[in-house]
């Protein structure tokens, strides 16, 4: 019969489809199309140009669309009903990796191995509604060696799969393919849940030959095992096995006595020979050195326990229960996501201590909540808790772990190998009822628990599960269903929190570890956690994104903490508060620098001469001026000048690269920049036109002087950029209005007065060198302005700080740090520092070393969005240190995702709001662009 090409489809999930579709092509057969649950393999056929489904495809009617001769089933664990198997126009052949009619059914190499064959094989065969039993095309045999583990034999059959494939196809197209009845006597079948008794559990009065097959036939290499693994029961509980091997010789000890240890295993005597025993681990795969088998009591000369009956056969039971839930934990497990508190410390790190135990109890009315509702009342208890956690901040749809016992078959060595709990998903609360709420958590709940634990071993068997950590052990919140609420509980190992929720009468227990939370948190946490439960079973059918947080009484302390109303002039602009200090004292010194002296007088009748020559060269409210000038006096000249002008002046440091100036310079659209000649020197191109200060000064006498009486509060003082640490650099328009709020609130606190002098260090294109030039010369203080070249060496700003002897300086903990590096230890007795430091987290370290050298500390916090500064305290202890009280005008928020307040202790978003902010939102409409958001 001469030579034909058939066409054909292959339905499977692993290498072996895709060498075979190889072969198929390479002899010129027409691959109609691939259907397989491997989305690699389904790729691999798109790049081929086949086409490729994906297996819950509707399969006859996928099939039948054309006709086609053969249908090859390669590695299909799937059974194809009559419908499917008598579409092909010749037949359905399917592929087993074992000599039918032996070792029908599923996990053939393994039972092999078990069976101590020498002989295994592969077979082809037609394909019927009957597992494994249509008549055979083609068969292959393959030998078994002493060491060959399922993973090896496995291979072994694949590659005897291809080369009996390229031989069937070849007997097909020559039409020479013969059929063979299988004969029933020799079948023997093996279920998907059929396991060898004893749960794999060595006894030791089998033979070396024995006890080495059981552990490499549970051995599948990187491939899931859906078998089990080899284990050996210990005093302390069960040890897993991964690895064996036979020894040449014996140590006629006893059955089960330990010979040898070390890290790489130990060496048991046997009936036989010794057997070495390796890739120990625990039930959930940690492995276990000498030093750990040591202290299980494993050590030379130790016997170990025997497997026997009421062990084995505990073992065989819980085995069959769990093999029937196996996939469905695998799936669950691999999507398994720990939820969290957002506010706890440390992660628990599961050391002896003492918790924290608090009783949350459960409102008068929480039955009758709960019956409204459709559910009892530990189900309300539990759903209202979870529901809490979410409005916490802990995501909806994440994994905390329920404490389950159930299944247990009383052998402490077998249940030691089941997790004693079982996932739990924090639901959804977003515009959900707890009743909504209540069915979702109560059927899973009732799924869970009917399945009881999965087995510890399944992270160690599928990949999916080993790549994946945390495991169902490690989620750090856990919740506990109890009859008995008398009995002291902790958080299990690896947890953070324990939520205990009685079955019977009486309150809820919050169990916290003290590595993961403070005693205070875990005080307000329970606390919420009670007003919340008093909340819903208030309004039991409300939405619980709607339930406010924490009681009345802390909300009203919130309020009342956030009441900083203060009637500053908050008409009048800084400027204008300076002139009015030259008024009073015109001959006191206001501005220092490098021996020159500037005085009221002299600040407020040069920079309102300047601010005339400003208004004549077109400068005025709606416009905006770049000052770019050294650290001098005539710098913040040169700032008042602009503000009394009526436009808003934005600094630009000469120290910075071209391209940062430009891009400011650009993106204000600056029609005029103040500078020097030395600074002017280093100025990109730019299009605003320049006012030199040494060249220009003599023509203000040409103008009349402007005081910028009349400038209005509402308009801008400054537009001052951000660094640009999350992408350009954006510029933020800050009025009169909020800089004068700002001087007045430091005025107050930290405080500052007439009788007080200040060291500036800070570039003027960091928002707080705001605070270092201004609230001096309101207050009628004094300002020192350190040159940038002392203000950026520790130790030659040392030596000014130590000779000036400022009251107060503000810096960032960066250059605090600085300075005490380069030896700083402090001022003198009887001259004070006042110490500011902000602009970044202050460390415990740095405030311990400030405080020590007798400084007093304040912490500053707040973005260049809401002025410089938005909340300051004084810092007394560097184990305590926060971001204070907001400042005056000012409020503070704390709000979830969706802009809901949260509790006092709860962490979430900060919204700051109050005079701090400008007066209308910077949109991206020239000439300035800030993001604005505005609570």
């Amino acid at each position: 019969m001469p030579r034909r090409t058939f066409s054909c489809f292959l339905i499977g999930g692993n290498s072996l489809l895709v060498s075979c579709a190889e072969l198929l092509l390479e002899q010129g057969h027409e691959v109609l199309g691939v259907v397989s649950p491997d989305e690699g393999i389904r790729d691999w056929a798109a790049r081929q140009g086949l086409d490729a489904v994906d297996a819950d495809q509707d399969l006859t009617a996928y099939l039948s669309a054309r006709p086609f001769d053969y249908l090859f089933s390669v590695a299909n664990l799937r059974m194809l009903p009559e419908a499917v198997l008598s579409l092909p126009r010749e037949l359905p052949v399917n592929f087993h990796d074992a000599p039918l009619p032996r070792h029908a059914g599923l996990n053939a190499t393994t039972w092999a191995i078990l069976g101590g064959e020498t002989l295994h094989g592969v077979s082809w065969h037609v394909m019927t509604e009957r597992a494994d039993a249509g008549d055979l095309l083609a068969r292959r045999e393959v030998p078994v060696s002493e060491r060959d583990t399922s993973h090896t034999l496995n291979v072994k059959c694949l590659e005897a799969g291809v080369e009996s494939f390229a031989e069937l196809i070849e007997d097909l197209a020559l039409g020479r393919a013969e059929r063979h009845p299988q004969n029933p006597a020799g079948r023997n079948y093996h279920g998907r849940f059929d396991r060898p008794a004893g749960g794999g559990f060595l006894s030791w009065d089998r033979t070396p030959q024995e006890l080495d097959a059981t552990v490499r036939a549970m051995e599948f290499g990187p491939h899931p095992n859906a078998f089990g693994t080899a284990k050996i029961a210990c005093d302390d509980g069960p040890v897993l096995v991964y690895g064996s091997e036979i020894l040449p010789h014996s140590s006629r000890r006893a059955p089960g006595t330990v010979v040898e240890t070390g890290d790489d295993g130990i060496v048991v005597a046997t009936t036989g020979r010794d057997l070495r025993l390796t890739g120990l681990t625990t039930p959930t795969g940690r492995p276990l050195p000498a030093a750990a088998l040591a202290a299980r009591r494993i050590r030379p000369g130790h016997r170990l326990p025997a497997a026997d009956a009421p062990l084995l056969e505990a073992a065989s039971g819980a085995q069959r229960r769990s093999l029937r839930d196996e996939a469905f934990w695998v799936r669950r497990l691999s999507r398994l996501t720990p939820a969290d508190l957002p506010h706890r410390r440390t992660s628990p790190t599961g050391t002896d201590g003492t918790p924290l135990r608090h009783l949350v109890p459960v409102p008068d009315d929480g039955d009758r909540a709960a019956h409204a509702t459709g559910l009892d009342r530990a189900q309300w208890l539990l759903t209202a808790s979870l529901a809490f956690l979410a409005r916490l901040g802990v995501e909806s749809g994440t994994d905390v772990r329920l404490l389950h016992t159930g299944h247990l078959t009383g052998h402490p060595v077998v249940d030691a190998l089941y997790a004693p709990a079982v996932p739990l998903r924090v639901p959804e609360v977003a515009d959900r009822t707890m009743s909504a709420c209540g069915t979702e958590v109560v059927r899973e709940l009732e799924a869970a628990v009917r399945r009881g634990g999965p087995a510890h071993d399944l992270a160690t068997r599928h990949r999916a599960l080993r790549e994946r950590r945390p495991a169902l052990t490690d989620l750090p919140l856990a919740v506990e269903l109890t009859e008995d609420m008398t009995e002291p509980a902790a958080p299990p190992a690896g947890a953070a929190l324990l939520i205990r929720i009685p079955l019977r009468d009486g309150p809820c227990q919050w169990v916290f570890a003290e590595d993961a939370f403070g005693h205070e948190e875990a005080v307000l946490t329970a606390e919420h956690a009670a007003a919340f439960l008093h909340a819903a079973a208030h309004a039991p059918h409300a939405e619980l994104d709607g339930i406010a947080l924490g009681s009345d009484a802390r909300r009203a302390e919130l309020a009342a903490w956030n009441d900083t109303a203060t009637d500053f002039p908050l008409d009048l602009c800084v400027h204008q508060m300076v002139t009015r200090q030259a008024r009073l004292r015109p001959d006191a010194p206001a501005v220092v620098c490098g021996g020159r002296t500037l005085t009221y007088g002299d600040l407020d009748r040069r920079s309102s001469d300047l601010a005339g020559l400003l208004r004549a060269r077109g400068a005025g409210p709606g416009t905006r001026v770049g000052v770019c000038l050294s650290r001098s006096p005539e710098l913040v000249v040169a700032l008042l000048a602009v503000m009394k002008s009526g436009a808003a002046y934005v600094p630009l440091d000469p120290l910075y690269p071209a391209e940062r100036i430009a891009y400011m310079a650009t993106d204000t659209a600056l029609p005029l920049l103040i500078t020097d000649p030395g600074a002017a020197r280093g100025l990109p191109a730019l299009t605003a036109g320049l006012l030199l200060l040494d060249r220009d000064r003599p023509a203000t006498a040409a103008y009349a002087p402007e005081p910028g009486a009349d400038v209005a509060s509402g308009t801008d003082a400054y537009v001052i950029y951000t660094s640009g640490s999350t992408g350009h650099p954006k510029g933020v328009r800050i009025s009169h209005r909020a800089l004068t709020n700002f001087v007045c609130a430091m005025s107050d606190a930290p405080g500052f007065t007439d009788r007080d002098r200040l060291l500036a260090v800070t570039t003027v294109c960091f928002d707080i060198a705001g605070l270092e030039l201004y609230l001096p010369l309101v207050t009628g203080g004094q300002v020192e302005i350190a040159s940038a070249g002392t203000a950026a060496d520790g130790f030659r700003l040392r030596e000014l700080l130590e000779s000036s002897l400022p009251t107060v300086m503000q810096a960032t903990p960066a250059t605090w740090r600085m300075l005490i590096e380069a030896g700083w230890r402090g001022q003198p007795h009887g001259a004070p520092l006042r110490i500011l430091c902000g602009g970044e987290r202050l460390p415990t370290d740095l405030a311990d070393a400030l405080l020590s050298r007798g400084a007093r500390l304040w912490n500053m916090y707040g973005p260049t969005e809401t002025t410089i500064w938005s909340a300051v305290t004084p810092v007394t202890s560097a184990e305590r240190t926060s971001i204070g009280r907001p400042i005056a005008n000012t409020r503070l928020h704390v709000l979830d995702a969706r802009r809901r307040p949260l509790p006092t202790g709860v962490p979430g978003e900060l919204y700051i709001g109050g005079e701090g902010w400008p007066s209308a939102p910077p949109a991206r409409t020239p000439p300035c662009s800030t993001p604005w958001t505005r609570p």
